[in-house]
């Protein structure tokens, strides 16, 4: 019996396709030769399924590719592995070659799961961004190295609190805050400098416009959102001791929050004007002689 006879019979006895036998066994395939990953596809395409044609293509696409092409090649059983074993020591020296965040992170994305290439190109990765970190010396440059920085890693804690540190607007500051995990070590520095920067632009404001900004843009869960409607509230009650008339009495009292400072104050407001229009009628009436 010859030795594709004994492959054969192995086949049906394992149910193992011939090609998958001869790459386990170690017996040389037929010789692919395409020089390209489209001559390789090509060939895989139009090969019979499972034919020894067909694992030879396969063979050959692996050899062509990158690591950003390995996952495109179409593999069956004993070439799982092999693919895998490729995409492994591909994304291994992209690791240890990478000299930038980017190239780190490409070996990371593109690494098998849990293996030896995926911890080197994190490692590396983490190392890259905690150096850019650390040289930020702008708020642009912080937001970068907190924006490549890996979602969990030490770089990117760090990079926030510099990022945290540049900020000196409360459009700024607010960005951040929505950004900030919740009660974690960094929120209350978070909070507080919102506080602080807000807290200023309220105090500065010269005008109800200039606070009702700043109400829209401070966040709902924040302290310093209450002085904010309390000079606001200020403001209103300006209002209501100037207006000297029903109309810019009910301007005011539109504005204001119900059953509040300012509403309640409005509305005393209205009704005095309209008992005081109503006793210089009644005056005129009677100065008039009218009955």
């Amino acid at each position: 019996m010859g030795k594709e006879e004994m492959l054969k019979v192995l086949s049906e006895i394992t149910a193992i396709s011939t090609p998958e036998l001869k790459v386990q066994l170690g017996i040389p395939l037929q010789i692919c030769n395409a020089t390209t990953i489209e001559e390789a596809r090509f060939a895989y395409y139009n090969s019979p399924l499972k034919s020894e044609g067909q694992a030879a293509a396969i063979l050959k696409w692996i050899d062509l590719c990158t690591l950003e092409q390995i996952g495109d090649v179409i593999v069956w059983g004993v070439f799982e592995p092999i693919a895998q074993q490729k995409r492994e020591d591909l994304a291994l020296q992209k690791a240890l070659k990478a000299v930038t965040i980017d190239e780190a992170k490409i070996a990371y994305i593109h690494a098998p799961p849990g293996g030896l290439a995926q911890s080197t190109a994190l490692r590396r990765w983490n190392g890259f961004s905690l150096n850019q970190a650390l040289n930020a010396c702008t708020l642009k440059e912080a937001m970068n190295a907190y924006l490549y920085a890996h979602d969990k890693s030490k770089a990117r804690e760090f990079a926030f609190e510099k990022w945290i540190l540049f900020c000196s607007t409360t459009e700024e500051i607010t960005k951040a805050y929505y950004l900030t995990p919740k009660d974690s070590a960094i929120e209350k520095v978070v909070v507080q400098k919102l506080e602080k920067l807000f807290t200023e632009k309220i105090i500065a404001a010269s005008t109800i416009e200039e606070v009702e900004v700043l109400c829209r843009h401070i966040p709902e869960d924040t302290g310093v959102r209450k002085i904010a409607l309390k000079k606001r509230e200020e403001f209103l009650l300006k209002q209501v001791n100037e207006a000297g008339s029903v109309e810019q009495a009910e301007i005011v009292y539109r504005q204001a929050a119900k059953f509040g400072e300012a509403s309640t104050a409005a509305l005393k407001k209205i009704f005095d004007l309209l008992v005081t229009y109503e006793n210089l009628h009644e005056a005129n009436k009677n100065k008039g002689g009218v009955s």
